[in-house]
């Protein structure tokens, strides 16, 4: 005898035996994956609602770990290098500038608007029934 033989299976070949012991493990991971499978389908929907928000919540907080220590391993790289991480990707971004006043309410000069988005209720209110057009307001 050459080594350790597996009882019952002197006859058999090492492919022989790791063949049928894969097999045996896949049958194992089956029979696993359907108890789970089976438990699942037990679970009632409030059950099933309860662990699907779990699952986010670890999915979300796997991805912030992860994130994390690979900005770590940047940054120490960058600084192993003799960087500093804004010689290499800059300062970031720059503040939004201010937009001038283009319309402003001749009867209350507080109020304004830039032109930008909805027409404020004040000017709304003012143009009503053809009262006034919008280049009276000009700033």
């Amino acid at each position: 005898m050459h080594g350790y033989q597996r009882p019952g299976l002197s006859h058999c070949n090492s492919l022989q035996i790791n063949a049928l012991e894969a097999a045996v493990k896949a049958i194992c991971n089956a029979d696993m994956e359907m108890a789970r499978t089976s438990s699942l389908d037990a679970m009632s929907y409030a059950e099933l609602a309860q662990m699907e928000a779990r699952i986010a919540r670890l999915k979300i907080e796997k991805q912030h770990a992860a994130r994390g220590e690979l900005r770590q391993r940047i940054l120490a790289m960058v600084k192993q290098h003799g960087f500093e991480i804004h010689d290499l990707f800059g300062k970031g971004r720059k503040g939004k500038g201010s937009v001038a006043v283009k319309y402003r309410d001749p009867q209350n000069p507080e109020n304004t608007w830039t032109g930008r988005g909805r027409m404020p209720r004040w000017m709304v209110a003012a143009m009503k029934g053809g009262k006034a057009k919008k280049e009276d307001f000009l700033a």
